[in-house]
């Protein structure tokens, strides 16, 4: 693994996340772990990550093919009290992939919509 590869895996597995206004509502992007040479984004409405349901989300596509992630409840409750959980994707391609959930302080701020 080269060093850009490195570095791009090691910036997935922390889970970086972004927050973008759309529409007035706004989101929280994570990326996965590098895994047969690329990774996805999911992204979930903060009102939903803010909430006490069970999350199912897709991934964005990549190389043709998208995966599947699930959040219990629980665990949507411990990502909302500022704690971490790690979750595997669907197996799809022939690979999964695994993303961190956390939330800063920094990433409940309100953007508003445009």
């Amino acid at each position: 693994m080269n060093g850009l590869a490195r570095v791009g895996a090691a910036v997935a597995l922390l889970a970086v996340m972004s927050v973008v206004g759309c529409g007035g509502e706004d989101v929280l992007t994570w990326v996965s772990s590098v895994d047969s040479g690329h990774s996805h984004s999911v992204t979930i409405t903060e009102a939903d990550i803010s909430g006490e349901e069970p999350i199912t989300e897709v991934t964005s596509s990549s190389g043709g093919h998208t995966h599947t992630v699930m959040l219990t409840a629980a665990e949507v409750t411990i990502i909302n009290d500022g704690g971490q959980v790690t979750k595997t994707t669907s197996t799809d391609s022939g690979h999964s992939h695994t993303f961190v959930f956390e939330i800063s302080s920094a990433s409940k701020s309100t953007t508003g919509g445009y």
